[in-house]
């Protein structure tokens, strides 16, 4: 297949099956966008997706008490016996991957707080 045809074909499917938003950020904002999705390992789309989704499912990240995680310290200890725990590689994460993981396995914000170390 020639190349214009792969394009066409590829931009076919992209008007078919995905909804395109332009948004403006402030300037630097995209550094610090596309450091926080390299942390969590996903690309600056999927990044914002996961994000957008979790506010829009009601999900509240109390990033504004809860201390920077350092990675070379042990994870958080989770002594909530009523709730799944996270996989090693998760907790071993931290920082927003740990609270995302968090909030989806249904954890309160008070209980995130005690877990990762906030007031």
């Amino acid at each position: 297949m020639d190349i214009k045809k792969r394009n066409k074909t590829f931009n076919e499917w992209q008007k078919a099956n995905k909804d395109r938003i332009n948004m403006a950020f402030p300037r630097g904002f995209k550094d610090r966008l596309q450091a926080a999705a390299d942390e969590a390992g996903e690309s600056m789309t999927q990044y914002v997706v996961n994000a957008v989704d979790l506010r829009i499912n009601g999900a509240t990240i109390p990033t504004a008490s809860i201390p920077a995680y350092n990675k070379d310290t042990q994870p958080p200890t989770i002594s909530t016996k009523d709730k799944p725990q996270p996989p090693e590689d998760i907790a071993k994460q931290g920082g927003n991957v740990l609270i995302m993981w968090l909030l989806n396995a249904g954890y309160s914000d008070e209980e995130i707080r005690a877990i990762v170390g906030g007031s």
